[in-house]
């Protein structure tokens, strides 16, 4: 059984997208791609044929949805899914195949991302009163990040998966 929430399960563009809740109230998204797909089995910090050579993409667009990580550790060569894609926070998982189980059964790659990083809160409203009553305790402050911005954030990120194919 699952630890987490599924809050959202969508096709956007012929794409599977599903958004979790996290027991301490993060978001997660991710979308999933199919065999046919050139990243399928592509670790986000994998290098691809099929992204090599887009550097020019990557030059022209703001570090902020690549992740402070990936942005500062990249070569200024080696094009990854997590330096290619633009989503919040960057790329935190690659992940799936046959028979997967996360995060929902399918036989998708995912890619996927995180609402717990710095300057992320946690949606104490959609936690057990237990997690709540601890996690108010280490309060951080920041912003929730909404179901309606984790389905954009997803939508966009089908958008460049299928960008990609181009």
């Amino acid at each position: 059984m699952n630890k987490f929430k599924l809050e959202k399960d969508w096709i956007r563009n012929g794409l599977r997208c599903v958004v979790i809740m996290t027991p301490h109230g993060h978001r997660c998204g991710y979308v999933g791609v199919d065999q046919s797909h050139p990243l399928y089995e592509v670790d986000y910090n994998g290098k691809s044929d099929i992204l090599s050579g887009k550097s020019d993409k990557i030059n022209n667009e703001p570090i902020s949805g690549k992740g402070i990580v990936n942005a500062f550790c990249w070569d200024g060569e080696s094009i990854t899914p997590s330096i290619y894609f633009n989503v919040h926070g960057g790329l935190t998982y690659a992940g799936g195949g046959i028979k997967s189980e996360y995060p929902v059964e399918s036989d998708l790659w995912w890619f996927g991302y995180d609402c717990a990083h710095l300057g992320d809160a946690k949606d104490l409203s959609v936690v057990s009163q237990t997690v709540r009553d601890i996690e108010m305790k280490f309060d951080t402050g920041g912003e929730i990040r909404s179901l309606d911005y984790c389905i954009t954030e997803c939508d966009s990120l089908a958008a460049q998966l299928l960008e990609v194919l181009k």
